[in-house]
């Protein structure tokens, strides 16, 4: 005799399986698991130095083999290795975005939820200044301010955080809006909770799958607009290393050495993009109108004992 498995049991499983079944989505994933791990291990393992020189060594094209070294991208034009480079400066591109995503979420989600909760003066107020920086572009926004204060890494995070908070506030805004007038809202409410209390326990776990969605898309950005900052002048500093400064130190031998622009930029492109695709997968699966796309697959059966 056979018996179908419950719904809801076939729904337990239901990230992985479905990240499984969707192979760009699960590629994108394994690449971005060995970007972090390369990063964060890479440059303790590798014999070679970030900085320094060895002008006997400049200049060699990737898969090059000298005195027993083995070069896999190539050096640059005194000598550093690429590769050992470009695992340090993913590390400090990949830690910049992070940390400008989780102070930008942090900013906009507290906002967002005050002005959609009490509404009124405090939604007017906000949502105005709201409007003021989405009237700005970002990078020239960006650029002004460094240019006024000064580029450090600090400077650099600071900025970025302030230019970008609006999507998390205007986003988060209108799912409070929603989720206040439903019934475990108001009756929480009826009991005599504080709206504080309201907020941390009932708003927030309540937009958090969203809020971690657009947080993923949003280090794509950060990364991309990162290396832009960087490539212009006026970002991260030597002897800092980042992704947008390899591309930089690269563009003066674009010529004659075109893997000191090409490499570190092909990790810039396939990292937002792996990040993009899969911040479009945690999108559909928390979405309840797409999420059945991932349930089309015949129920599966068990036999009973």
């Amino acid at each position: 005799m056979e018996k179908t498995v419950p719904a809801a049991r076939r729904l337990t499983g239901l990230p992985w399986r479905a990240l499984l079944r969707d192979k760009w989505s699960t590629a994108s994933l394994v690449f971005l698991l060995l970007v972090i791990l390369a990063a964060v291990f890479g440059p303790m393992l590798s014999p070679y130095e970030v900085t320094g020189r060895n002008m006997g060594s400049a200049m060699l094209p990737p898969f090059s083999v000298q005195e027993g070294n083995f070069y896999l991208f190539g050096t640059d034009a005194i000598g550093r290795d690429m590769l050992t480079r470009i695992l340090d400066g993913g590390r400090v591109s990949l830690s910049v975005a992070v940390a400008v995503a989780v102070i930008s979420g942090t900013i906009g989600v507290a906002l967002g939820i005050l002005a959609g909760y009490y509404r009124g003066w405090v939604d007017d107020v906000i949502m105005r200044i709201v409007d003021v920086f989405m009237t700005l572009p970002t990078i020239f926004f960006v650029l002004l301010v460094l240019y006024v204060v000064g580029a450090s890494t600090f400077n650099l995070i600071a900025v970025m955080a302030v230019a970008r908070w609006m999507l998390y506030c205007r986003v988060v805004r209108g799912l409070v809006l929603s989720l206040r007038e439903q019934t475990f809202v108001v009756a929480t409410q009826t009991l005599g909770a504080s709206g504080l209390r309201v907020m941390l326990r009932h708003l927030i776990p309540n937009t958090l799958t969203t809020i971690l969605t657009i947080g993923t898309i949003d280090i794509a950005r950060v990364i991309l607009l990162e290396s832009s900052i960087s490539f212009l002048g006026l970002g991260l500093q030597p002897p800092s290393v980042s992704w947008g400064l390899l591309v930089a130190d690269g563009r003066a031998y674009i010529r004659n050495a075109w893997w000191l622009i090409t490499v570190p930029g092909l990790f810039i492109f396939l990292t937002a993009l792996s990040i993009n695709m899969f911040g479009l997968w945690l999108r559909m699966i928390n979405d309840p109108s797409h999420r059945w796309r991932y349930l089309r697959l015949a129920p599966r059966k068990e036999r009973a004992a």
